[in-house]
């Protein structure tokens, strides 16, 4: 019965483990779809770019 708890607690660590990886991919995906579809470098769009890297970041850092 041991082995059963800590095969599911590695289970469980591995299915949270992957729906953050996840998150952080879309998020990627988000931010990098924004810089494709507005042909950034250019820095006319700096607004719009850091209201999209505040939304998905999940550190908090820029929001603050």
């Amino acid at each position: 019965q041991t082995e059963g708890s800590v095969a599911q607690q590695l289970f469980n660590a591995s299915e949270l483990e992957r729906q953050e990886n996840r998150q952080k991919f879309s998020d990627l995906l988000d931010g990098a779809y924004f810089l494709f579809k507005h042909e950034l470098p250019h820095t006319t769009l700096y607004e719009p770019l850091l209201e999209v890297l505040t939304k998905i970041d999940h550190s908090k850092k820029l929001s603050t």
